[in-house]
């Protein structure tokens, strides 16, 4: 970057917006003097995506397209303004701070000019998330100068824009970003702090990669701009849409609080530094306490911490070594018992000290070492339960048992410890890192997270007998993070677990204890809240890949390989530009429909005509190693090119499909850890098209389990596929990027409010590339209302 534009702007804040073309083959740094600007400042900006996303690196810089960023009638649209410019022969980049990394792609400082070197307030534009290591995944970046906060993934020829609110007067910056046809702007950071002293915005700079994206609609004002306040729309989507606003559709989107303003705290968050498994108790009416493991998948340096909250989660402070985290709990005398690694511990003196009480090792009870315990349990006989988990020899990709629980039972207060019973519901069930809570009549509920990652149902399990014998069913949804079980002020379970269903999660569930709902379909969703509705017994899929936008809905899947499917659905196809209207059938492979034919994908030449313009009943059937095929009842073909790949996964001797049973939209790829996990790279223009849906049945026989499974859905009868999900669970929060997410804890607060502690690495960076894109993480609270909870039933 040898060149530098510096343009002036004598006399108030600029009350035009600044345009910037695609940066020169030699880069380009641009300085502008505004405002100044003092007080509450808002600032503006759009940037360009070219045609490709990700983006060759050369030498760790991106080599961007040399039509990227071309000026259009997008620009046009915006009503900017070109500013002309002198050149000069030197260059002062804004310094320090991480924007002149060469992982940070196009980068805006805002910030004060001091003795003629700019002093940065903050930065933000695009960056490189690092998630995989040949290519840049270019998503929009904002930084304070300490911490940097990732957005999401840049849809190709799409348009993003910022909006910034800077409180200099109290040091806080909040940043949202808004792809062109986004349904809604993405809180990338809220009221995070300034790092410097600066007490006005009088200056910007712009700094741009060879050829890189243009830069439009560059604004500092005082008071907020109209324009840049909206939501644009996208000028590539697909014109000929019929599900919409005010066309007689319904509408339903999952519950969630992730990204909404107000609801979010910092506990801790330091930048390359992973913080993982939390967990939150109350110590006294408004003192909260926090523990955590310096620990996460991908990374950390050991040992755990704790923080305090002396205004019921809304402030807390710097972390401190602790004996301990993971899980604490609360007795019933308000001693607190924190889980360490070599033991648990107590404190009764409001946190000062703590004291080693016990550990669940084969010196103590006999048995295994317990792994992941549950929170300390104090029965109605005045015992304690803690529950472990552990795999039969320790070797959790080879062995051919699934994992066992252990009930861990001690009748003086932790000083001695006996094992009085096992859980291990294999097949088909792998299990672990459960919750048990003690029902009114004195009996034991458990909630344990199922091991498989395929969509397959968690599990609850009950006992009448003090937890030596139990009675285990399947639950209606799936999990597969620790689980966090407890009951709410009026009576009903409240339960916290991972999830990962589209993206990973961290989900709620709000129920009755003997709810005896089967499994329902569960929905992954990503920017189709007005693109999939509910109309005349009917519901209608008009996804625009261009947008982001997919929806697909998974099934009940398998018990084991061996089980015989039988799958239907109902559907009429009016367009399928690829991947936009697909049946996903374990061990067999993806069947893509479109108006007038199927086919299989990976085997293209096996296809059958359907009826173009009407609804198609398609059925398939697999048993052994072949599938049948029906249309409207007729047999069209029956082939054994099926695909009976099936995947190794930790924790479990199952094995699962490399395809889940699901319908809807299908991406390019499938994330090699998780079958339902969609990351937004992998939907492609594709997805374009629009399909209906009536209805969808799929009967299991499995001759390892026994056990005999119909589950069905009619748009008619039942609403929408994940209508169960919609009603009873809610987004507590999310990763836009990642998937180091889920392992939580939670307390009702005296005013009804409840707070979660979660670890998450939302808009964090990547810990270093790998297949699985998980970031570094930190520990974050959410605040959840009782009226946005699912009303009681």
């Amino acid at each position: 970057m040898d060149q530098v534009q510096k343009h002036s702007n004598s006399g108030g804040v600029r009350a035009e917006p600044l345009f910037f073309n695609r940066g020169p083959k030699s880069g380009l740094v641009a300085v502008v003097e505004v405002g100044p600007a003092k007080g509450v400042v808002y600032a503006y900006a759009t940037f360009e995506m070219g045609p490709a996303n990700p983006i060759d690196l050369v030498d760790g810089k991106p080599k961007w397209p040399v039509s990227a960023a071309k000026p259009s009638d997008q620009a046009k649209q915006d009503g900017e303004v070109r500013l002309g410019a002198r050149v000069m022969t030197t260059s002062r980049p804004a310094a320090p701070g991480p924007a002149n990394e060469s992982h940070f792609f196009e980068i805006v400082t805002l910030g004060q000019k001091v003795d003629d070197e700019l002093s940065s307030a903050m930065k933000f534009g695009l960056a490189n998330d690092n998630r995989v290591g040949e290519k840049a995944i270019v998503t929009p970046w904002a930084s304070n100068g300490k911490l940097n906060y990732f957005g999401m993934y840049a849809r190709p020829n799409t348009p993003y824009d910022f909006r910034i609110r800077l409180d200099l007067d109290q040091k806080r910056m909040t940043v949202w970003v808004c792809g062109r046809g986004d349904y809604d702007w993405f809180l990338m950071a809220e009221d995070a702090p300034l790092t410097r002293d600066v007490t006005a915005i009088d200056s910007l700079q712009v700094e741009q990669h060879p050829n890189g994206p243009a830069i439009r609609n560059l604004l500092v004002k005082d008071s907020p701009w109209e324009e840049g306040e909206e939501i644009r729309r996208h000028l590539l989507a697909k014109e000929d849409r019929v599900v919409g606003p005010d066309r007689g559709f319904k509408f339903q989107s999952m519950r969630s609080v992730w990204g909404q303003p107000g609801r979010h705290v910092t506990v801790a968050r330091e930048e390359g530094v992973h913080m993982g498994f939390p967990d939150v108790a109350r110590a006294d009416a408004n003192h909260l306490v926090s523990v955590w493991l310096d620990a996460s998948h991908t990374g950390g340096r050991g040992g755990a911490y704790i923080a305090h909250s002396y205004d019921s989660g809304r402030t807390w402070s710097e972390p401190a070594d602790s004996p301990g985290g993971g899980r604490i709990s609360r007795l019933k005398d308000g001693t607190l018992v924190l889980e360490g690694r070599d033991g648990f511990y107590k404190s009764d003196d409001g946190e000062k000290t703590w004291t080693k009480m016990f550990s669940l090792d084969s010196a103590k009870t006999g048995e295994n070492k317990a792994e992941i315990p549950s929170h300390v349990r104090e029965l109605p006989d005045g015992s304690w339960m803690v529950i472990g988990a552990h795999y039969p020899g320790g070797k959790p990709y080879v062995g051919t048992e699934g994992e066992i629980l252990e009930f861990y039972s001690s009748e003086d207060r932790g000083e001695t410890w006996k094992v009085i019973s096992y859980l291990q519901p294999y097949p088909p069930h792998s299990i672990s890192e459960a919750s048990v809570l003690v029902l009114p009549d004195a009996s034991l509920l458990l909630y344990a997270r199922e091991n498989r990652n395929d969509g397959f149902p968690g599990v609850k399990a009950y006992s009448s007998d003090g937890g030596k014998t139990w009675r285990v069913e399947d639950l209606p949804f799936a999990m597969v993070g620790r689980t966090c079980a407890g009951f709410l002020n009026d009576g009903r379970v409240m339960l916290t677990f991972r999830a990962q269903i589209g993206r990973s999660a961290l989900w709620a569930w709000i129920g009755d204890a003997h709810d005896t709902t089967e499994f329902k379909a569960l929905g992954a969703h990503y920017n189709d809240k007005h693109s999939v509705g509910l109309k005349d017994g009917a519901l209608h899929i008009d996804n625009d890949g261009i947008r982001g936008q997919y929806t697909t809905y998974f099934m009940r899947q398998p018990d084991t390989k061996e089980s015989t499917i039988d799958v239907t659905v109902e559907v009429k196809v009016v367009r399928n530009d690829g991947r936009a209207a697909t049946l996903s059938v374990p061990y067999v492979g993806k069947i893509r429909l479109f108006p007038d034919y199927l086919e299989l994908a990976h085997a293209p030449s096996v296809k059958a005509a359907t009826i173009p313009g009407q609804f198609n009943t398609c059925r398939v059937v697999r048993e052994g190693g072949t599938a049948a095929i029906f249309v409207n009842g007729n047999l069209v073909l029956e082939t054994e090119e099926v695909d009976a790949t099936t995947r190794t996964e930790g924790w479990t001797p199952a094995k699962p499909s490399a395809y889940g049973l699901a319908f809807g939209n299908e991406v390019e790829n499938v994330a090699p850890n998780d079958l339902t996990i969609v990351y937004p790279q992998d939907v492609t223009a594709k997805v374009t098209g629009y399909s209906i849906w009536r209805c969808a049945e799929v009967i299991l026989d499995d001759p390892v389990t026994g056990r005999r499974i119909v589950s069905s859905w009619s748009a008619d009868r039942d609403g929408f596929p994940d209508q169960y999900q919609l009603d009873n669970i809610i987004e507590v929060e999310a990763s836009v990027a990642g998937l180091e997410q889920g392992y939580s804890g939670w307390v009702q607060l005296d005013d009804g409010r409840i707070f979660v502690v979660n670890y998450t690495d939302d808009t964090a960076a990547a810990s270093r590339p790998n297949p699985y894109h998980l970031g570094v993480p930190w520990i974050r609270g959410t605040f959840l209302s009782p009226s946005e909870l699912p009303a009681p039933r």
